[in-house]
């Protein structure tokens, strides 16, 4: 690409990529306007004008996603710390009905276990027959 082709590249840079940015802050006239006063240095100044809006937009995005990095470090560690409660209560809950359940088998076993030595209704135990 020949030198002037390339400086009429930069000139022409579209800036649909961000729809932010003033659209007073051109970096070139639209092609087939292009006037004769608008010198080299002109042109260079306002290339180095974006330049510096594009290094302070890059620095705040740089920022902005370090921040968002860091949040979502801190919703991962939640996440975790959630994820581990859960497993924890979920093996707390499978030892309370293993519980349970040896408790109604020992429950029912004793009920079987009064209504076999469970005396007639006629006859008084021991224990009342001395009183």
């Amino acid at each position: 690409m020949s030198d002037k082709a390339s400086h009429q590249g930069l000139l022409s840079f579209p800036n649909a990529e961000n729809p932010k940015r003033p659209s007073s802050l051109k970096l070139s006239k639209p092609s087939g306007t292009a006037c004769e006063s608008d010198s080299f240095t002109a042109t260079i100044q306002r290339l180095e004008g974006a330049n510096q809006e594009l290094t302070a937009e890059a620095e705040h995005a740089q920022i902005h996603s370090e921040n968002l990095l860091d949040e979502r470090q801190e919703w991962e560690a939640k996440y975790r710390g959630i994820h581990e409660e859960l497993n924890n209560s979920k093996f707390l809950v499978t030892q309370l009905e293993k519980d349970l359940s040896r408790a109604h088998m020992g429950i029912a076993e004793a009920m079987e276990t009064l209504k076999n030595h469970q005396l007639p209704k006629n006859k008084q135990s021991c224990a009342s027959a001395d009183v």
